[in-house]
């Protein structure tokens, strides 16, 4: 209850000084939104112009791209700022003034990176979702809308499992740039069904970068489609996913922090 105390006055700060500038933030979710929404339209354009992909229509497609979005969106604020400047903050000397302050590094660098520019992308993918079960004539039930949320929060934990695992190397080496191939990269092959790919992509972004439990495999149960790949039961698996690979992505941090000696500055 005492970080939740203190996560909320973070984000209240965080908030006043963001209202303060009220211009450049109106004009970075502006720029966000056209950034994604022209990704939106290039996807919708692709997929119309050949009637499906692999059995996927536009709209199911669209599901994949505003599923995906979504739940980056929300993992992006809280960890992308944090992730961005931690080879920064090594270089600088930050993270050792981070370390003496008397709470959970790991929660304080949350807390004080939480990036509000991410409204914009929340609102493009729910557009984006709402478009595609309604264009499919999906009406969800309580249950299903249940199932919905669990499987985006499971999703958003395995975007933030991503960003902190593939940025927590910069603490010991600086410039740290694998990240580019190994997430932001490799997140846009779900923009699409991996039932696309050859077999050995399908088995890396199930197996060993499971990014296909962002959107893949959850969208088998609302769309009621059956190329599951190797197993129908994935599509229940997002949400147990993402909590141990959360875990393993915190005791990584935990390791990397453990380990840090300082810039000697």
């Amino acid at each position: 209850m005492h970080y939740f105390k203190l996560y909320l006055q973070f984000i209240r700060i965080r908030i006043s000084s963001i209202v303060s500038y009220r211009g450049s933030f109106i004009a970075g979710a502006i720029a966000q939104a056209l950034s994604y929404g022209a990704g939106f339209f290039t996807t919708w354009l692709l997929v119309n112009a050949f009637h499906e992909l692999n059995g996927w229509t536009a709209y199911e497609v669209l599901l994949l791209y505003g599923l995906n979005l979504f739940s980056y969106a929300l993992a992006a604020f809280f960890f992308f700022n944090t992730a961005r400047s931690l080879d920064e903050l090594v270089m600088g000397g930050g993270l050792d003034a981070v370390l003496t302050k008397p709470v959970n590094p790991f929660l304080y660098l949350i807390c004080n990176g939480f990036n509000t520019g991410y409204v914009s992308h929340i609102s493009l993918s729910t557009l984006t979702i709402v478009i595609s079960f309604t264009g499919l004539g999906i009406r969800l039930t309580p249950l299903m809308l249940l199932m919905l949320v669990l499987s985006i929060l499971g999703a958003a934990l395995i975007h933030a499992s991503a960003i902190i695992m593939t940025s927590v190397p910069s603490i010991w080496m600086l410039r740290w740039n694998l990240s580019g191939i190994l997430y932001w990269n490799m997140r846009q092959f779900i923009n699409y069904p991996i039932s696309l790919y050859p077999r050995v992509v399908q088995f890396i972004l199930t197996f060993i970068l499971p990014y296909a439990f962002i959107n893949f495999y959850p969208a088998q149960l609302f769309l009621g489609k059956e190329d599951y790949i190797f197993h129908p039961a994935l599509q229940y698996a997002t949400l147990p996913v993402g909590c141990f690979l959360f875990f393993i992505a915190y005791r990584f941090w935990q390791y990397g922090i453990n380990r840090y000696q300082g810039t000697g500055t």
